[in-house]
């Protein structure tokens, strides 16, 4: 990139155009920016337009925040809660005052009434809550609370006559004042906004009203204006003779680095990678060898799904920045660690920390569960939320999911603090489902194992029929114009093996095209993606009381859920729906059970038997895996550090261990004996670790041979350990 756009000709042409496009929007302004002539020119109004943006941007916001902290302000918020206040006692001493001249009423109309009988009435009918406390005479308790309604009545009266004067005064204190009025016509000018919108901003009668709408004109102005402050920076840049020249852009000295850092963000601001990434592009060479790195470059870092990442990964990234923005949910996908906690806490003795154990797993600081980046952030900073007061910032307005949907995640893990906030203005399937979380049932469902997976045919077969039968339909709703095929209906499934066997019968039960416009996968698959109809297939059966693996990690079905944007169906068999684990239960609680048959609704509920003829299922390692890289395994590169492959596994036993020859030990025997044992597993792409054996370590990694593409496993340094283990007690060989 820095070559292709420092090229003498394209610096030539793009600054011509540059220079053009830039005059038109001087115009477009009516002279609020100059016109440029050269890049000079070009920088200093581009800077100038920015300054000036930002700068009534600030005004905007510091004077809005002043009024609504005025004392009327304050007053108002303070009336308001007043007035609900006593409206509530006067509605309740209302209703107690009809309540009790209905009962002296009806005491009253007995025939058959004694001088005393109103004692039994009052004790028949008081509540020791009651507010006019025990009184001597029905008529007591009428006078009390007709007394206290009209009380109550002429203090709200009276507060409401306060209120009304506050915010009058509030009101002349928010009145656009002539500062702000300049401010609104910079914005409108330079970033051509029309007067209903500025008309909006210089009115905007809360904070937050002020800050959705500078969100969208303001703050968007200032994006671009800094886009091309950057583009001229770089083209002047490339046009001088402060370029790297092109024999030394190779080198990583820290004075080529601090020249291409200083330059680069012109041309790209951001740099996006992974956490195993970041060092090589900050490492520095030093003269005669060795090497440093570029601590406090960058800056701004931002991690995004934090909640991801293991603490020990990520850790260094944060000494090459000087900001950093960390975003995640850690009710969402945890890291895979590659120790355990036991491991763990005995490495974190021989360094002696043993006193600070307890401190680094509270902080999220550990190399283990439940330690996350985003958990170490979280507890770093000073801020807290919800009645717990837990660690971080918690973003609750939730926008893609339908109420009906997030309510579910809401209540399973959230406790209620998401604030659903997606407009149902243009909901696509309005009038169209009963709910947009249904549960259908499948007759028949048994799940079994599958090696270390699990697997249940009919609610597979049941899951591919409604795909096939129901894919045209919502393609027709969601995909109208043709261009996102792919991106309507998602599967998630909690297994490995259902995934891959719910893909198999799409392609038998419809076809290979078909296949492909379908997402299916565990929930690691679709973490971060999105798609508006999202079926679950629970795998559970009927034989399965309970649905352990999916009670025991929560997060992958609030993952799940959350997928879903406008229809989330669970399909399951009739004893999930009397599941009282915390998953099924709530299940039970918000989802409508429904045929769920869109395309050709019937009365009946779709067939769990397929309509074609289908094969029974494979067993594990005959069933065929689209792409490693749905699942729920890690995909590295052969040359992961610390990684090693089967032939350099059993080399390193040889020279290190001195394996016994009778042991006969090789890569067949060490990939027999991990079949075995359930660890790794055979698909049409190669050999794939299952879930058990992510679990230990053991990954994966792409090729390509003579034969096209292939997969194979990698061994982590746990896994190495573990294996290196089973090895000497000769479990291999």
């Amino acid at each position: 990139m820095y070559s292709e756009y420092s090229e003498p000709e394209y610096v030539s042409q793009a600054t011509a155009f540059f220079l053009t496009r830039l005059r038109e929007y001087a115009d477009s302004t009516g002279g609020m920016v100059r016109v440029a002539t050269s890049l000079a020119d070009a920088i200093s109004a581009l800077r100038t337009a920015l300054s000036r943006v930002d700068h009534s941007r600030r005004v905007l916001i510091t004077t809005r925040a002043k009024a609504e902290g005025s004392p009327a302000a304050r007053d108002k918020v303070v009336l308001e809660g007043q007035i609900e206040h006593i409206e509530r006692e006067r509605e309740h001493c209302r209703s107690r005052l009809e309540f009790w001249a209905e009962t002296r009423s009806r005491a009253a109309a007995y025939p058959n009434s004694r001088p005393d009988d109103e004692r039994f009435v009052i004790e028949a009918n008081h509540d020791p809550k009651e507010p006019a406390g025990r009184r001597q005479s029905l008529s007591d308790y009428v006078s009390f609370y007709d007394y206290w309604v009209t009380e109550w009545s002429m203090r709200v009266d009276d507060a409401r006559g306060r209120h009304r004067m506050a915010a009058d005064q509030v009101i002349r204190e928010s009145a656009p004042t002539p500062e702000v009025h300049d401010a609104v016509r910079w914005i409108q000018r330079l970033g051509n906004i029309d007067d209903a919108t500025g008309a909006q901003i210089a009115y905007a009668t809360s904070l937050l009203q002020l800050d959705r709408l500078v969100d969208t004109t303001a703050r968007y102005t200032e994006f671009w204006l800094a886009i091309h402050l950057y583009e001229a920076e770089w083209l002047r840049a490339a046009a001088g003779e402060s370029l790297i020249r092109k024999d030394d852009r190779w080198r990583t000295t820290a004075e080529v680095m601090g020249r291409y850092w200083e330059q680069i963000p012109a041309l790209t601001p951001c740099f996006v990678m992974t956490a195993y990434q970041l060092p090589k592009y900050f490492k520095l060479s030093r003269k005669g060898g060795g090497h440093t790195f570029d601590h406090g470059r960058a800056d701004l870092l931002i991690v995004d799904e934090a909640g991801q990442v293991d603490t020990s990964v990520g850790a260094a990234a944060f000494a090459v920045t000087k900001r950093a923005l960390v975003v995640g949910d850690v009710r969402q996908l945890a890291p895979v660690w590659s120790i355990d906690p036991v491991s763990d806490s005995e490495i974190a003795a021989v360094h002696r920390l043993s006193e600070r154990w307890t401190a680094l797993e509270e902080r999220g600081l550990t190399s283990s569960d439940h330690s996350s980046v985003m958990a170490a952030a979280s507890t770093a900073g000073i801020w807290s939320y919800g009645g717990d007061e837990l660690p971080g910032l918690f973003l609750s307005e939730h926008f893609r999911c339908h109420p009906g949907i997030i309510d579910y995640c809401n209540a399973l893990l959230y406790k209620g603090l998401l604030v659903p906030s997606r407009p149902l203005d243009g909901y696509k399937l309005d009038g169209k489902t009963p709910s947009p979380f249904l549960f259908c049932e499948v007759s028949g469902s048994q799940d079994k194992r599958s090696g270390s997976s699990r697997v249940n045919e009919r609610e597979a077969a049941a899951v591919a029929e409604w795909v096939v039968a129901n894919y045209d339909y919502f393609d027709d709703i969601y995909n109208a114009d043709g261009t996102s095929p792919g991106a309507v209906i998602g599967v998630v499934t909690p297994f490995a093996a259902q995934a891959r066997l719910i893909s198999r019968k799409i392609r038998e039960i419809g076809d290979a095209s078909l296949s492909k416009k379908i997402t299916v996968g565990t929930a690691h698959r679709l973490q971060g993606a999105e798609r508006p109809v999202v079926l679950f297939s629970s795998v559970y059966g009927d034989n399965s009381p309970q649905a352990s693996f999916v009670d025991a990690t929560l997060e992958l079905m609030n993952v799940a859920v959350s997928r879903a944007k406008d229809l989330f169906i669970v399909f399951g068999g009739a004893v999930r729906r009397k599941d009282d684990g915390p998953v099924f239960s709530l299940v039970r609680k918000l989802a409508t059970v429904d045929a769920c048959e869109f395309a050709h609704p019937t009365a009946t509920a779709p067939s769990a038997a397929p309509n074609h003829p289908t094969p029974p299922v494979a067993a594990a390692e005959t069933v065929a895996t689209t792409t490693p890289s749905g699942s729920a395994f890690d995909v590295f590169g052969r040359d992961q550090p610390g990684y090693m492959i089967g032939r350099d596994l059993v080399a390193h036993w040889d020279t290190a261990h001195g394996i016994p020859k009778h042991q006969n030990l090789s890569v067949v025997a060490l990939n027999r004996a991990l079949e075995n044992a359930g660890l790794i597993e055979r698909t049409a792409d190669g050999t794939t670790p299952t879930a058990a054996g992510s679990v230990l370590g053991i990954a994966a990694y792409e090729g390509t041979g003579t034969n096209g593409r292939y997969v194979n496993v990698i061994y982590s340094p746990r896994a190495q350990e573990a294996l290196t283990a089973m090895m000497k007690d000769g479990g291999i060989g």
